[in-house]
């Protein structure tokens, strides 16, 4: 998902969210259909 705090980006803060740039997400959901598989990779 989107976040409030950018610079946190890349930072261990959350708990197992993947969280990205809000204008990524926003990207994203214009392209990619409900559904669609997402491999996370490190």
């Amino acid at each position: 998902h989107g976040t409030n705090a950018p610079w946190l980006l890349g930072e261990s803060v959350s708990h197992g969210c993947v969280r990205v740039r809000n204008d990524t997400i926003r990207r994203l959901a214009r392209v990619l259909p409900l559904g669609t598989p997402v491999l996370i990779r490190r």
